[in-house]
């Protein structure tokens, strides 16, 4: 259990340093898409820095857990719960969610690039498309982290009256 609890901690750690990764993303984008085709015609090239999400789900001290049958030995019923939500639910949407924003991420790039990242390229309605996309996944990718937050963080209290 107490392994589980370092996990768990090291999760919360890495979600929020992603979370402020996207946070910053998105009003980068926001800005992008602010701008009036007159500021459009001013700037010469777009410059961004995308960097995709690699966050790895630490699962080991869990998968050693299941495996071995300690989960069922659990009494507190929330505790349990709350446990197997976190890795077979939470975390599971969250990764497929990081999937697709990477692929957004990965489209946007490609379009930008093959128009050589002029500035103009904001008024192409397909890109501008992408970019609502990108947007969505991300503030998609924002809450469904406050929720891995929240569970972590109360599994980790319900840990903690369970060592007690």
């Amino acid at each position: 259990m107490q392994d589980l609890q370092i996990d768990l901690k090291t999760d919360i750690k890495n979600i929020n340093e992603e979370k402020s990764k996207l946070i910053e993303s998105q009003q980068g984008i926001t800005t992008l898409l602010a701008l009036t085709p007159e500021q459009q015609k001013t700037l010469d090239q777009i410059q961004m820095k995308v960097r995709f999400t690699t966050r790895k789900n630490i699962e080991a001290n869990y998968e050693g857990f299941k495996s071995s049958g300690k989960i069922g030995n659990i009494e507190s019923r929330k505790l349990k719960t709350n446990i197997l939500s976190y890795y077979q639910e939470y975390m599971s949407t969250t990764a497929e969610i990081e999937k697709d924003l990477n692929i957004a991420k990965k489209e946007v790039i490609e379009i930008l690039g093959r128009n050589s990242f002029k500035a103009t390229t904001l008024t192409d309605p397909y890109l501008r498309t992408k970019l609502d996309i990108y947007l969505g996944l991300t503030k998609s990718l924002v809450d469904g982290y406050d929720e891995d937050l929240k569970l972590a963080k109360e599994t980790i209290q319900e840990i903690n009256k369970y060592l007690e």
